[in-house]
């Protein structure tokens, strides 16, 4: 009886302790369990935390900040075309955005865009004129220079149409002379890769195309930058320095003006220089009257103006002192002009 007491004892205590250490184990389970989802709660939170610290700033803040085209990049562009045309022998002309700019074709600028239109490898193209860049249009230009040829054929020309095709800077060339305006891009180099600069706010070439800032010009030389400037570009400043061009420059005592011409009436513009500022008449191109009926017109331009165009480079120079030391000295003229 005893011994089946101390048995039944013995089983109990062995029972006791198992079912002790079974709650043991299963506390250690429940606790690594919450260690495990505390653990990964605290991954879970480090990642949504890094996830959310390398968030990418918003792409629209460049466009928000960078202009296509502005003044400060017209003015460059001016400045380039100013220096590079002499590099070329040619003499440009600049849309001032309001009077038509006419090529020796008669194709008037920017009128041709939304009138007849303008080719694109046989293909009539959207285009037309837009300030900054950003219009309407497949093409959008902000600039056209036109040289006109000072030889024949006189219909020959080279219009250059600086634009933006899809945001992306664009130069196209229209040297047409009869029939659709048809344009190409141009091969010129230094014309695209010195616009792509200006664009990207490089600016251009200064080393390349550099203005002589120190060269001054005589009263004689700014008389026949004026008549260049009067005749569009169709005074050949080449063959003048090359031969006599019969030019002479007065000073009417009566009027206080200055005249530069070949001796005839139709020849002749009238200028005066004040300051830094030049102002030239000239007889009116639309006016179809006879020649003493019809009236001068004034045009003002600034001595800097005329210097970047036909005084910038050594060349240039060169050509306007070997003209206007052919023309003799300033001779006064009792004149009432």
């Amino acid at each position: 009886m005893k011994r089946k007491f101390l048995m039944l004892l013995s089983i109990s205590s062995i029972a006791l302790l198992l079912g002790a250490c079974g709650q043991k184990n299963e506390q250690t389970k429940d606790t690594s369990s919450k260690k495990e989802q505390v653990s990964s709660q605290s991954k879970s939170s480090r990642s949504k935390a890094s996830s959310t610290s390398i968030r990418p700033k918003a792409k629209d803040s460049f466009k928000a900040t960078t202009k296509l085209w502005d003044d400060q990049k017209d003015m460059q562009l001016q400045e380039f075309i100013s220096n590079w045309q002499g590099t070329m022998g040619q003499y440009y002309t600049k849309y001032n955005g309001k009077d038509s700019l006419t090529t020796a074709s008669g194709v008037d600028y920017p009128d041709i865009f939304t009138e007849n239109g303008v080719y694109l490898d046989d293909q009539k193209i959207s285009i037309g004129w837009s300030p900054n860049g950003e219009g309407p249009y497949d093409y959008n230009v902000v600039a056209i220079y036109n040289h006109n040829s000072q030889v024949a054929p006189k219909t020959m020309h080279i219009t250059y149409l600086f634009a933006f095709h899809n945001g992306r800077p664009i130069v196209l060339v229209d040297q047409s002379t009869n029939g659709n305006v048809t344009v190409t891009v141009t091969k010129n180099e230094d014309v695209k890769t010195n616009f792509d600069s200006i664009v990207s706010g490089k600016g251009y070439d200064t080393q390349k195309f550099a203005t002589n800032k120190t060269e001054e010009a005589t009263l004689k030389e700014i008389a026949l930058m004026t008549y260049v400037e009067a005749s569009n570009g169709a005074f050949n400043l080449k063959a003048a320095s090359e031969s006599n061009s019969m030019l002479s420059v007065y000073y009417m005592k009566k009027t206080g003006r200055y005249a530069i011409g070949s001796g005839t009436s139709i020849s002749t513009i009238l200028f005066t220089i004040d300051g830094d500022t030049v102002h030239y008449w000239k007889f009116d191109p639309n006016d179809d009257r006879p020649t003493y009926m019809r009236d001068r017109i004034e045009i003002t331009v600034p001595v800097k103006e005329l210097k970047q165009k036909y005084f910038a480079t050594k060349e240039q120079q060169d050509m306007i002192r070997k003209a206007s030391d052919m023309m003799g000295n300033v001779e006064e003229y009792e004149g009432s002009n």
